[in-house]
């Protein structure tokens, strides 16, 4: 508790996220780490003023990789994860990700909770709601915003099984399977 101060225990906890996370915003960390934004914001332009975070355009990434995404071509990205309420990625997108998607679920007559978040292409797209037991959950309907959503059902079926112990959700856009 007295090796460092709070300030500088929050810069390499800062620095650690940055790194697992690649590009990230303050409203991110806070999210993760559920700590005020002001001290995050004040942490990170430390960080900056340092060099060891770069500004990239609003969002922040370590110096070293933005050295190595300087010249990186992107290829296109094509999979399917079912992404758990517990996961890195789903507690630092919080904020962002309960708000994107509830008006798909929220309007739904019949008993949901969201369970899980589909990652589709490298960006949330949809998301698994039903109930939550111990054991296999109920899994009550897949929702997505995916214009192509009916093109890419198997691969996204497949995705939910694969995280659901090779239970089918009883519902897909809707309707029933």
């Amino acid at each position: 508790m007295e090796r460092y101060s709070r300030k500088e225990a929050l810069k390499v906890v800062l620095r650690r996220f940055a790194y697992r996370h690649v590009v990230f915003d303050t409203a991110m960390a806070k999210s993760y780490y559920k700590l005020p934004e002001k001290e995050i914001k004040l942490a990170v332009a430390e960080l900056v003023a340092e060099g060891v975070l770069v500004e990239n355009e609003g969002p922040y990434l370590l110096n070293t990789d933005a050295v190595l995404l300087a010249n990186y071509e992107p290829i296109p990205l094509h999979f399917v994860y079912a992404v758990h309420r517990n996961d890195f990625l789903y507690k630092s997108n919080e904020h962002i990700l309960k708000e994107q998607f509830k008006p798909l679920y929220e309007h739904l007559e019949y008993d949901h909770e969201l369970l899980q978040y589909l990652l589709i292409d490298g960006e949330f797209r949809g998301a698994v709601v039903g109930h939550f037991r111990n054991g296999p959950y109920d899994l009550n309907d897949v929702v997505c915003d995916l214009p192509d959503a009916e093109a890419r059902k198997e691969e996204i079926l497949e995705a939910v099984r694969e995280v659901n112990f090779g239970k089918d959700p009883e519902r897909f856009m809707g309707k029933v399977l």
